[in-house]
This record gives C-alpha cells, structure tokens and sequence, in this order.
C-alpha cells in the first residue's frame, strides 16, 4: 500500500480508520528497522515505534510535506530519533547512578549504545569483530576487502572514538 494524497487528508483530519490502515502497513517495518539498527529488544522498540507513529500521525501531520520525502521516510526518522531520545536520556539516569523504569535494558548494554551512537556502522562491525570476535588484522583486512595498514588506522580512530566517549577508560 502507498501513503497517497488522501491518506494525508484523512490523517490531517485524524480520522480512526485511516490511522489504524497507515498503522498497520508501517508499524512492523518500523520495528525491524528500529532492531536492526539499534539492536534493542523487541518489546523496548514496539513501544517506541508505537511512540513514534502516533507523534508521526497525529501530533506532527501537519509538517509532513509529502513534497519533500516519502510518509515512510519521514515515520522511519522520527522512530529514529525517538530511539537516539530513549538512549540519551537513559544513559543520563546510567551515569547518574540511576536506574530508569525501564527493567528490560541491562545496564551492561549502556556501552553499547553509546559506541553505536558514536561509530558508524562500519567502525562497529570493525569493532566487534576485533574485540569481541577476536578476528586478526589480518582476517579483518580479508573480510572488508581492505589494506593490514586501513585495519589499523580503522582501529585507532575507533579506539580514540572510544576514549572520548569514555575518558575514564582512556
């Protein structure tokens, strides 16, 4: 199904129907993108791509410009942001030595997020292999098809991304 012009009309006039028919298409996309990219469990990212969707559909319609980007891409990035929200404020109660309402994150996995917010993908993957995976330089320079040399300055830039994120650590 497409977002079409007067699925935007109805949305606007927060009509039920058309709600529940733009809700069911997206919400589960939303949700594999939202684990997919920030590996949370399940039953974290419904709630905030429940979240997300309603502040998409029905508080934020009105600066939806269907012009400039698809509803898809437009919902995908709220839910996004809500994710980045949700990770900032419950690393704050982490550092303050508070534990938020939410028992199903483990405090160990603050870390994680916080590299994922700072690294991309790439730089991620590379990490989790070397540490984590125990890979060589050498397997790692195999398997993203790069120079022993490019792993090693990979590695240091993910390293000094690391001590900035932590400088206790450093």
């Amino acid at each position: 199904m497409k977002f079409t012009k007067k699925d935007f009309i109805l949305l606007k006039k927060h009509d039920e129907e058309t709600y529940d028919k733009i809700r069911k298409e997206y919400i589960n996309q939303l949700c594999l993108f939202l684990i997919d990219n920030f590996h949370l469990q399940y039953d974290l990212v419904k709630e905030i791509a429940n979240d997300a969707f309603v502040r998409a559909a029905y508080y934020k319609i009105d600066l939806y410009d269907p012009n400039i980007c698809s509803f898809k891409t437009w919902l995908f990035r709220i839910g996004r942001n809500e994710c980045v929200n949700f990770l900032k404020k419950y690393n704050r109660h982490i550092y303050q030595n508070e534990m938020p309402d939410v028992g199903y994150v483990e405090y160990h996995n603050s870390l994680v997020f916080d590299l994922k917010l700072v690294l991309n993908k790439f730089e991620f993957n590379i990490l989790i292999d070397y540490y984590v995976y125990e890979m060589s330089v050498q397997k790692l320079s195999k398997k993203y098809k790069l120079s022993d040399y490019k792993v090693r300055i990979a590695l240091k830039e993910i390293v000094k991304k690391a001590q900035e994120l932590l400088p206790d650590y450093a």
